[in-house]
């Protein structure tokens, strides 16, 4: 959601080369965050349907993160975002998360 509102005042502000494609850009960052703002509420309440986008969405961080890791002046970004990465995965697969989800 962050980077959606970082993109929306940067459409505002700059002139972008391609407006149609900024402003596509923007969108689909405010849209994915939008989901994952829902998909975290799903999650808190209990709802089972929540637990797939989100493994789904730390799966697609790890190689965000590995990539990170292989730069020079990133790398310590890269290990952070690992981190995370692999502690959400072994809390939303982890046999509690199961049990309150009702699986």
């Amino acid at each position: 959601m962050g980077i959606g509102v970082f993109l929306l005042v940067e459409l505002v502000v700059a002139t972008p080369t391609s407006a149609l494609a900024a402003g596509f850009t923007t969108a689909m960052a405010l849209l994915a965050g939008a989901a994952l703002v829902l998909v975290a509420r799903a999650l808190r309440r209990g709802q089972r349907w929540a637990r797939s986008p989100a493994v789904l969405v730390q799966l697609f961080l790890l190689p965000v993160a590995y990539g990170l890791v292989q730069s020079a002046e990133r790398s310590l970004l890269g290990w952070v975002l690992l981190a995370w990465g692999v502690a959400t995965l072994a809390l939303l697969l982890s046999p509690a998360v199961g049990r309150s989800l009702g699986q």
